[in-house]
């Protein structure tokens, strides 16, 4: 997933309100349970896109949490006609 992207949200909402990515910004989490540690032996990097709902909200989310529109379409709409 990247900045310009349809989407919508991946798990149950109260109503179907497609987005678009506008943002991205990447961390590194990591879980450090000894403190004299200076290595992070359990750590990864985790994204969130901001994204601009068609409902005017505004939201960040991670790539877990979304699904491309054009698939959520297909898969709830499978005769649907749909251009990529």
């Amino acid at each position: 997933m990247t900045v310009g992207d349809m989407v919508i949200r991946a798990y149950t909402w109260k109503d179907w309100v497609p987005g678009i990515i506008v943002g991205e910004d990447y961390c590194v989490v990591s879980l450090d349970n000894d403190s004299d540690n200076s290595e992070k032996p359990w750590s990864y990097e985790q994204v969130t896109f901001e994204i601009h709902w068609s409902d005017g909200s505004i939201s960040k989310e991670t790539s877990e949490e979304l699904e491309y529109l054009v698939h959520a379409y297909r898969k709830h709409f499978p005769k649907g006609d749909i251009e990529e």
